[in-house]
């Protein structure tokens, strides 16, 4: 291998992806050892009517990761009663209706809360070495912004109807006087 400073960063380079590589292998074998495929057996109580679902087979996902897109082997049970589907590994993971982890879609977020998305793209690319579509960061960092806006409002709406208020620094010390964002 060429070690000149141009050869070392392509080494460099080069040793990291291996090693993401190799970790999203050691994950995904994690994943499937810890966790399993979500199997139940041949019925498993559904998840929105709670009558028995049956078990029709196992199906491939990948889920991009922090280290490298893993793939993963899940139980898929089917509902006749109200025809709704679902993986329980998905549920189990906190991957539900996603594609990422949720280790990738909290720095994703973070990224796209920081700086343009045009921006968050290419940032997290140099970053991390994850591709992901600006597109779908998009649309998971606005889904999470309309979450922050609800569990605000529920909170303002629950003080109004408790008609409690936050104590202020005087009345509990151990808050702070001021905070920094």
């Amino acid at each position: 291998k060429d070690l000149t400073p141009g050869g070392f960063h392509a080494l460099e380079r080069e040793v990291r992806e291996d090693a993401l590589k190799l970790g999203g292998k050691v994950l995904g074998w994690a994943l499937e050892r810890g966790m399993g495929t979500g199997y139940q057996g041949t019925t498993a109580p559904c998840e929105s009517c709670r009558q028995p679902a049956r078990f029709v087979n196992h199906r491939d996902k990948t889920i991009f990761t922090l280290v490298y897109p893993v793939g993963v082997k899940r139980a898929y049970y089917y509902c006749g009663e109200c025809g709704q589907g679902y993986f329980p590994l998905d549920e189990r993971l906190g991957i539900k209706e996603k594609l990422v982890s949720p280790a990738l879609a909290q720095l994703i977020v973070r990224i796209n809360a920081e700086v343009p998305f045009e921006r968050a793209e290419e940032l997290l690319v140099s970053l991390s070495g994850v591709h992901y579509s600006r597109r779908d960061a998009r649309e998971m960092t606005e889904a999470f912004g309309e979450h922050l806006e609800q569990e605000a409002q529920k909170e303002i709406q629950m003080m109004f109807k408790e008609g409690k208020r936050k104590p202020t620094p005087v009345e509990n010390p151990e808050a702070p006087e001021r905070l920094y964002i």
